[in-house]
């Protein structure tokens, strides 16, 4: 017979394995390869900073070293190329998604 204690321990367990199998997981974009993110942070040479990743306005490559790293501009923002920042949409010269 099973005791109170073991039973008790074991439906824990039951249901913790249950809530963390059914949450759902963030959505998250694929990344580029490294070898071309870390191509693009080097231009005739010269190690780049930031800069745009892509076609989308609201990712970036932030470079250093010579090697980069994706990364996503918070909610709502884009990428703004000449301030090397994450901006509002509206921002003069911020980079605009082809709609």
């Amino acid at each position: 017979m099973i005791s109170t204690k073991t039973f008790l321990l074991s439906a824990s367990l039951a249901i913790f394995c249950i809530l963390s199998t059914t949450a759902a997981a963030p959505a998250i974009r694929p990344p580029t390869s490294q070898s071309k993110v870390d191509r693009k942070c080097v231009e005739n040479g010269v190690n780049l900073a930031n800069l745009q990743s892509g076609y989308t306005c609201d990712r970036f490559i932030n470079c250093s070293g010579g090697s980069g790293t994706e990364q996503d501009c918070p909610n709502g923002l884009v990428f703004h190329q000449p301030l090397q920042e994450c901006v509002d949409k509206g921002t003069a010269g911020a980079c605009k998604d082809d709609d």
